[in-house]
């Protein structure tokens, strides 16, 4: 549910369901930091 929420407040982003679904576990462990190759997640990361 917290990764369909994630995709939709970040409908401007172009996110796949697996890169919301580990968006939305850094943010729900309060992750200080993202390290990723895919550029959409990190953009959407710092949204």
């Amino acid at each position: 549910m917290v990764t369909i929420k994630l995709m939709t407040a970040l409908s401007e982003h172009p996110l796949r369901t697996l890169g919301a679904l580990h968006l939305s576990i850094a943010r729900s462990m309060a992750g200080t930091a993202l390290v990723a190759a895919d550029r959409v997640m990190t953009n959407a990361a710092e949204d």
